[in-house]
């Protein structure tokens, strides 16, 4: 994922992530009861574990989210969740994604 600040002073996001499998729709329309609960990490560039993004004036940073799954989740289901980066600067700005995960079946990849 890619933040950008485009503020005119150095910020930190704080970032978060949450579970909305109730209240989302899947990619495929399919029925969201069925939908599993999976782990979210926040990791930068080089893969360090961060909950935090510093971002300069009209800079933008690149992230990602390691996701893993917790043992026995069913697979070919679905996953939603909310990505947010809240300023510290601001603490009413906040900006949100959702994060649409589906788990393969790795019997048939």
């Amino acid at each position: 994922m890619i933040l950008t600040n485009n503020s005119s002073s150095t910020d930190t996001y704080i970032l978060d992530a949450k579970n909305i499998n109730t209240s989302c729709s899947n990619t495929d329309g399919s029925p969201t009861s069925k939908n599993v609960i999976i782990n979210t990490d926040f990791i930068d560039s080089e893969k360090n574990d961060i909950s935090q993004i510093t971002i300069g004036a009209g800079q933008s940073v690149k992230f990602y989210i390691h996701v893993t799954l917790p043992m026995g989740t069913p697979v070919e289901k679905w996953s939603c969740n909310q990505v947010t980066a809240t300023s510290k600067n601001c603490t009413n700005y906040s900006i949100s994604t959702v994060l649409h995960t589906y788990v393969i079946n790795p019997a048939n990849d």
